[in-house]
């Protein structure tokens, strides 16, 4: 539904922890651009008007000191594996290293495949205002591919590389 959504807040998650992320796991469809919470269809879904945000700023304060490694975190996807119509924005993967760890890659988005390979579609995202201290502040791609689609990525930021160190494909996007 529209609005704001931090990866630790709920049931069972950690208030302000860093490692906090929203998980996409295999196979999943997450649909963003419903006005309400209940009875929405498919067809009232209108994501450039209802906008639903994913945001790393945990801590909800100025700065980034103390939000999210990753925003999202695609691990072992497959191709069928989606996310549409979220602004994504707020991560911070400032931690230790450049190879091997994930919260220093994928600020916004961290696409990895820790026991093989990770192949998501990403499309009608916004993907923004994010910060690695390796590589893909906006977007980081360990292993396999990503796929987007009419997705905008600007004002992102990083050390070694705006956009991951593996296959991107890029359909009507703007960067």
């Amino acid at each position: 539904a529209t609005g704001t959504y931090y990866p630790d807040e709920g049931a069972g998650y950690t208030d302000n922890s860093r490692a906090s992320t929203f998980y996409i796991p295999d196979g999943r469809v997450v649909l963003g651009g419903y006005e309400g919470l209940t009875g929405d269809t498919l067809a009232e879904r209108n994501w450039a008007c209802n906008l639903t945000t994913l945001s790393g700023n945990i801590d909800q304060v100025g700065g980034n000191a103390g939000n999210s490694y990753n925003v999202v975190e695609f691990n072992n996807a497959g191709a069928s594996t989606l996310l549409d119509g979220f602004i994504i924005e707020g991560g911070n993967a400032d931690g230790a290293g450049n190879s091997g760890n994930s919260n220093a890659h994928g600020g916004g988005i961290n696409n990895s495949g820790n026991s093989g390979i990770s192949n998501p579609t990403v499309s009608n995202c916004r993907i923004s205002g994010n910060y690695a201290s390796g590589y893909g502040g906006g977007i980081g791609v360990s292993s396999g591919s990503i796929t987007l689609i009419n997705c905008i990525i600007s004002g992102n930021s990083d050390v070694i590389g705006n956009i991951g160190i593996s296959t991107i494909y890029l359909i009507n996007c703007t960067a």
